[in-house]
């Protein structure tokens, strides 16, 4: 098969794989109800942009700084859930292809190689689906798709502009200024995501304006080339925005709440935040992790690199050309970017694992551009394809399962509404909590369940969105019984 009938079979392979990646994260969006913050914000009412503002600069002033998140979380919560659950399942195909682009390009893909691309692609959509860190929280809820998928595509996605138009080095004296006014903006918006994430991936895109400068050697010597007006704008515009979301006074207030409510201060606390994270990594990062590993190892130690352009005439190493070499190993930027998203969470009280996400993708990165590097070694094409093949098959047997737990789940929220609705006006409405045998790592509803707490803030919520007296809930079994007297 020559090259341009390889190309055209891949094109079709990618279009099915984007296709299966959309209605995988399609189906399940459906299958996901407005569920814990969500309900704040009377999902589904709409009101006027400049009421969805409000809301949002609310928030930024007392709980969270995340400006732009929490304004696509207001505003996706101001429409039809079905149009979210369109947009979020193109924002994790999004997610996919912005891994994959940065892990392709550039990449010298010789005719034998060309069913890497397929192959990658998969494997991104798999290790995502599979290996994401509660994907029920960060792929589907609404309020935390907004503030870890969208804001990991949006940093994500100008980091990839901002490389792509360097290499190019397209933008001429009359569109200078424009340009850099855009890249202003995109920077912004970008840097006021996500607390750790945006700065892990400034620190990228500040790799990638180093490369440029430094890119080019002239007899093995470094050639200094100047950074356009533009990229200086752009990672201005990243550190105003990262700057304006860590000062904010909501997110002040929200750690200030959270400290106090630590039991241990000082180097106790850190010490505590420290062995936490490490936690966190040990049970969700540990397999892009150990790929890591395994592949630098036989990098430096099994695989002969000739590095005979790194010496001069009499066998001592150039130094200037080291660096070079250094710099340009690309996973190494990535690792260490996403142990700084890790481990920078030190300063503030212990998070949840979702605030790990961010990070988890760089490393996801770091693992499918040594991957590439190494794709002519027999041993890791068959064990990464062999990996695929199987990962496929028992996604689709645990796809097809948690499905129909979510279907479960699912009617047994209508039967509770029925109930609300055949106790409205009552003093004190009651409904049974969810069985727990269906609870999974695709839905964030079990934690948010309703309690027989009627101040618990659950409640309280879902008493307004209802516009109950009150409610609360209790063990089915316990609920059955009751009805059944």
């Amino acid at each position: 098969m020559n090259l341009k009938d390889t190309c055209k079979k891949n094109r079709i392979l990618i279009g099915v794989i984007i296709a299966a990646a959309f209605v995988m994260a399609f189906v399940y969006n459906v299958l996901t109800p407005y569920m814990s913050d969500d309900l704040w914000y009377h999902p589904g009412e709409w009101i006027s942009f400049g009421e969805v503002w409000a809301k949002t600069w609310t928030n930024y002033m007392t709980w969270n700084g995340r400006l732009v998140p929490q304004y696509l979380m207001a505003l996706s919560l101001n429409v039809p859930k079905m149009l979210f659950n369109i947009v979020n399942s193109l924002m994790f195909v999004a997610l996919g292809w912005l891994i994959y682009f940065n892990i392709i390009y550039k990449k010298t893909i010789v005719n034998a190689g060309q069913m890497i691309k397929p192959f990658m692609l998969s494997l991104i959509y798999l290790a995502l689906w599979n290996l994401g860190i509660d994907p029920g929280q960060t792929l589907l809820w609404i309020g935390g798709a907004c503030n870890y998928l969208w804001a990991t595509v949006i940093s994500l996605g100008f980091m990839t502009l901002y490389r792509f138009l360097l290499d190019r080095e397209s933008v001429s004296e009359r569109t200078a200024l424009p340009y850099a006014l855009l890249m202003l903006i995109l920077g912004f918006l970008a840097g006021f995501c996500n607390e750790n994430t945006s700065g892990a991936i400034m620190l990228l895109t500040v790799y990638y304006a180093v490369v440029f400068m430094i890119g080019k050697e002239t007899k093995h010597y470094l050639n200094i080339r100047k950074l356009p007006l533009w990229a200086y704008c752009g990672i201005i515009g990243e550190i105003l925005g990262l700057i304006g979301l860590v000062v904010s006074p909501g997110g002040k207030i929200r750690l200030e709440q959270n400290l106090a409510d630590e039991s241990n201060t000082g180097m106790l606390a850190y010490l505590g935040r420290l062995l936490k994270l490490n936690d966190y990594v040990l049970e969700y990062l540990w397999a892009p992790c150990l790929a890591i590993i395994v592949l630098i190892v036989y990098m430096c130690v099994c695989r002969n690199v000739d590095n005979s352009e790194n010496y001069d005439q009499d066998g001592k190493e150039k130094p200037i050309s080291q660096i070079r070499r250094l710099l340009l190993f690309e996973p190494a930027a990535y690792i260490l970017a996403s142990i700084a998203a890790i481990y920078v969470l030190l300063a503030t009280t212990t998070p949840m694992p979702r605030a790990l996400f961010g990070a988890q993708v760089l490393l996801f990165i770091a693992c499918g551009k040594l991957i590439v590097s190494l794709w002519e070694v027999s041993w890791v094409k068959t064990f990464f394809v062999s990996l695929v093949v199987g990962w496929v098959l028992f996604t689709g047997i645990n796809y097809v399962e948690n499905a129909a737990n979510l279907v479960r789940i699912n009617r047994e929220l209508d039967e509770r509404e029925a109930l609300i609705e055949e106790q409205r006006g009552a003093d004190v409405v009651v409904v049974p909590r969810l069985r727990t045998e269906w609870d999974n790592k695709y839905t964030f509803i079990y934690p948010n369940d309703l309690t027989d707490d009627p101040e618990n803030e659950r409640n309280v919520s879902t008493r307004i969105y209802y516009d109950l007296n009150c409610i609360v809930a209790m063990d089915r079994e316990e609920w059955e019984q009751t009805t059944e007297e």
